[in-house]
């Protein structure tokens, strides 16, 4: 029977999650001209407009269908004392697009709206890129060592770039989601980079530097977030077919040492090495628990 329900529910789900990110989606793009209407805090009320769509509407049913339309158990720790009044920043290992979808079943209704640093050419798929965008997405460019050695202007742009976003939120509380490893790991990357950690591919740590001297002084906590996926890896496709026994996240939260809001990692060495010893700290552990709970659920069903 599973493995005949199992595509059915998958189709089910897939085309619900199609059909009302058009309809939220659709909700956004009608509030959209008024941003280019308005200015000053009407402005900014209007993106909270579109921000409450998203996040509490598009991302809470996405939640919402993942726990009551699959048969996957839903372990989530650490998450007691989270606010929606305060800011994050949310760091992540990244295994697939099951990430996302685990982050807003397990976040959606403790945090505020979220904020993804995502590639700047995604601005250009459809519906969902343009509603990023219209909600003040940090889009990121990303500058290869060739076009740096030819216009070494290119070094911080990011920087520069996040902080003008950052300047846009005002006095929004938001959750800024990172996956410091840039890009999801798979046993191929992992022999590539000749990764130190078992389960993990190596963090990046200017990536955090800068997003936490951009926040600033609205930085509330670090999570530490890690998504493990019994018996995986698994596709979205097995998400969606109810296939993965158990999703386990676990969040911690965490404060930023103070040399990193200070500092500048791009031309600051001591800067750069306390941020790479910070981040290599929390992927030790990070690696260790994933270890544990590997053992933990071996051979789960």
């Amino acid at each position: 029977m599973n493995r005949i329900l199992g595509p059915v529910r998958g189709v089910l789900l897939a085309l619900l999650v199609c059909l009302h990110t058009l309809f939220f989606g659709a909700i956004i793009f009608a509030i959209m001209p008024l941003k280019f209407l308005t200015w000053g805090r009407v402005r900014s009320r209007v993106v909270q407009a579109m921000e409450w769509v998203a996040h509490r509407c598009w991302c809470a049913f996405n939640g919402w269908l993942l726990r009551h339309l699959t048969p996957t158990r839903w372990t989530i720790r650490g998450t007691d004392n989270l606010r929606r009044d305060r800011s994050y920043l949310l760091i992540a290992n990244h295994l697939s697009w099951n990430d996302l979808f685990a982050m807003m079943v397990a976040f959606t209704d403790r945090v505020p709206p979220y904020k993804i640093f995502i590639k700047q050419q995604l601005i250009w798929l459809p519906v969902v890129g343009q509603v990023v965008w219209a909600i003040d997405f940090p889009f990121m460019k990303r500058y290869t060592r060739e076009q740096i050695a030819a216009d070494p202007s290119l070094v911080g742009r990011d920087v520069e770039t996040t902080r003008r976003m950052f300047a846009r939120y005002g006095d929004r509380q938001v959750t800024i989601f990172n996956f410091v490893e840039g890009t999801r790991r798979t046993p191929a990357k992992h022999a590539a980079q000749q990764s130190p950690y078992k389960h993990l591919l190596k963090p990046r740590a200017g990536g955090v530097s800068y997003a936490i001297r951009a926040i600033g002084e609205k930085l509330d906590a670090v999570l530490d977030v890690t998504f493990y996926y019994v018996n995986g890896p698994w596709t979205t496709w097995d998400l969606f077919c109810g296939r993965i026994p158990e999703i386990i996240v676990d969040a911690r939260e965490l404060q930023a040492p103070e040399a990193l809001a200070a500092g500048d990692y791009s031309s600051d060495l001591g800067t750069r090495k306390a941020a790479q010893r910070w981040v290599a700290a929390i992927w030790e552990e990070k690696d260790a628990l994933i270890d544990t709970l590997e053992q933990q659920t071996r051979g789960q069903r």
